[in-house]
């Protein structure tokens, strides 16, 4: 199974072969006169670990007057759009990083910078048409066509941030949750600095770059499915309760969105929440997220899903009537009696847990040790104070 897994990324470069002979059959030349592809993707490892920065540092090479071939066709790289719009981003998605309480707007905001660093890569490469520009070419007679480059290029760049960003991500949210107030700061700064390593490596040695960037995929490759699961599960139960107290808000007993999406098909829902699996349930994998669905002839677990259709799996009648919840401490344990399905809730739907276990015929279970612990703890401290209140009270 190992040996598949790692057969994987080599059928994927497989797949890019027939540009490589699309191109020409002599290497050199293809290396020759296609530097601007090959420098580019050098900046892919850099541009996922930091896609603003990495193009603020790009953007003032340009300025600067470096010259290679990725810049040289990128004349867009040294206009003052790119300059300034690169350095406004990466200051206000780098200020939240730095304090903690601060930094669940900064996990926002760098989950939009990473679905953006496509389009900017799309944006870049569509102004590297120099003929449109009005600049004079080189000879490209060996040169990838055009068209050629760009797909390859976006070809490459989507799932390589895909995979890296996921992978980088979840590392972000690990030290999201640690409790050591400066370890944000620290790890952000940390993480400029390599990406400042890996910008002036490309420019400087193009094909060392490009040796990082794919031993930075091939890694990220061997730490996805661990690190996506891991990723999906650190989101729900301590990134999104963090934003929703952020900004004040709770999650409803019944999402209107799921509602009108099942309407036609069910009536009588009066409870969707979002729950994470915490084993594989039919067709949904470990660490799924998926909405928990209550309609008039039961329950169901729908997930939707981008540009196919939404996976709905109806539970039997045997789970639903044997269900039992547990406080933890950052969340809600519920599995049925036959150990058959075993989800989580997190505390955004604390304010409603009472209205989900009446809706669902849920029986408490109780709450675990350390939540019992830290509850009698609090408890002897209100006693000692009150205590020591009546105490002082009488001199």
């Amino acid at each position: 199974m190992n040996k598949i897994k790692l057969l994987k990324p080599l059928a994927s470069f497989i797949f890019l072969i027939p540009f490589i002979i699309y191109a020409q059959v002599n290497t050199s030349d293809i290396i020759g006169h296609n530097k601007e592809v090959l420098e580019t993707f050098g900046l892919f490892g850099s541009a996922s670990i930091s896609p603003f920065f990495t193009l603020f540092l790009t953007s003032c090479a340009s300025r600067m007057g470096f010259s290679n071939s990725l810049l040289q066709t990128n004349p867009l790289l040294g206009s003052d759009l790119v300059f300034f719009g690169s350095l406004f981003f990466s200051i206000i998605t780098t200020f939240p990083n730095l304090l903690k309480m601060f930094r669940p707007l900064g996990l926002a905001g760098q989950v939009i910078e990473d679905w953006l660093v496509i389009i900017l890569t799309f944006v870049l490469l569509t102004f590297s048409i120099t003929e449109i520009l009005g600049i004079e070419i080189v000879d490209r007679a060996y040169a990838v066509p055009l068209s050629g480059s760009f797909i390859l290029v976006y070809l490459v760049a989507i799932p390589y941030y895909i995979i890296v960003s996921t992978v980088r991500f979840s590392a972000d949210l690990l030290i999201f949750i640690s409790p050591i107030p400066l370890v944000d700061a620290f790890y952000d700064g940390f993480k400029k600095f390599i990406c400042f390593l890996l910008v002036c490596i490309n420019l400087l040695m193009p094909y060392l770059g490009l040796f990082i960037s794919a031993i930075i995929f091939f890694i990220a490759y061997l730490l996805y499915r661990k690190a996506k699961s891991k990723l999906y599960y650190n989101q729900y139960i301590f990134l999104n309760p963090a934003v929703k107290k952020l900004f004040g808000k709770q999650a409803p007993l019944l999402n209107e969105k799921v509602k009108m999406a099942l309407s036609t098909q069910y009536k009588n829902i009066d409870l969707a929440i979002k729950i994470l699996l915490n084993e594989a349930y039919g067709p949904f994998k470990k660490k799924s997220i998926v909405w928990l669905v209550k309609h008039e002839n039961g329950l169901l677990l729908y997930q939707k899903r981008f540009m196919r259709s939404a996976k709905i799996v109806e539970l039997s009648n045997d789970i639903s009537s044997s269900l039992g919840l547990r406080e933890e401490l950052t969340h809600y344990s519920v599995i049925d009696g036959s150990l058959q399905i075993n989800f989580l809730i997190n505390a955004t739907h604390k304010w409603c847990i009472k209205a989900i276990e009446t809706h669902l015929d849920i029986t408490f279970l109780g709450k675990s040790g350390i939540v019992m612990q830290l509850e009698n703890m609090k408890q002897g401290c209100n006693i000692f104070n009150r205590g020591a209140n009546n105490l002082l009270s009488r001199f």
